[in-house]
């Protein structure tokens, strides 16, 4: 949902999108025309930001969260270095929840396991493309995704998921929380949450999905 009017506040929490990694930083100041920033900062790594710099920007005020395309135009020094960007004239509120998410169709593969499954199990599995099954993942946020799938899944159940970013394939366990058959299709469609999943493959999900968030916003 696109919205016009939104609030910037003084130390409000925001996330840059930059390539595959979500830096974190804050509001420092807010003019006319321009948003002011802390240098957006991800594991002690400073985000490399130049002037003219097309960046995607969540923004977390009070309970909405919201997204937007901005472009870096300088820097300020007071106390701390800062970066300068420019007002949005498209912001769109996401649905807060744990991790928002993002309607999409993508082709990934799934391989359904033993809920004790070991660390060495789960290494070799993944080395057998051949034990998988192909079905269409149709949103996905950092928490987990839907899946429609030919073959019946129950809730309950723990998979491989394996999914295919921009620049590798990930590995991730996942529990099905909810499953139905869909009678218009006749397939199924089932929810899952990721289980005990890596924090930095976890940001890599992250920032996949800023990246199709924002070229939704660019289409919109």
């Amino acid at each position: 949902m696109s919205v016009t009017n939104v609030n910037f506040s003084i130390n409000a929490k925001c996330e840059i999108l930059i390539e595959d990694k979500v830096y974190k930083s804050n509001i420092q100041d807010v003019g006319k025309d321009y948003i002011v920033i802390s240098i957006p900062i991800s594991n002690g790594e400073y985000a490399p930001l130049n002037k003219n710099d097309h960046v995607t920007v969540v923004y977390y005020n009070e309970n909405n969260l919201y997204g937007f395309n901005t472009d870096v135009i300088g820097r300020r020094m007071d106390r701390i270095p800062m970066i300068l960007l420019t007002i949005p004239k498209g912001i769109k509120k996401i649905q807060r929840r744990k991790f928002f998410r993002v309607n999409l169709l993508r082709d990934v593969q799934y391989l359904k396991v033993d809920k004790n499954i070991s660390d060495s199990t789960f290494n070799s599995l993944i080395k057998d493309s051949k034990a998988f099954t192909k079905a269409l993942m149709i949103d996905l946020s950092g928490g987990g995704f839907r899946l429609k799938t030919k073959e019946e899944i129950k809730s309950g159940d723990r998979f491989i998921i394996k999914i295919a970013l921009e620049h590798e394939n990930i590995f991730v366990l996942s529990n099905c929380m909810r499953a139905f058959r869909d009678m218009d299709t006749n397939l199924y469609v089932s929810g899952f949450s990721f289980f005990n999943i890596d924090r930095k493959v976890q940001d890599k999900i992250i920032a996949y999905v800023f990246g199709v968030m924002r070229e939704q916003m660019k289409k919109n």
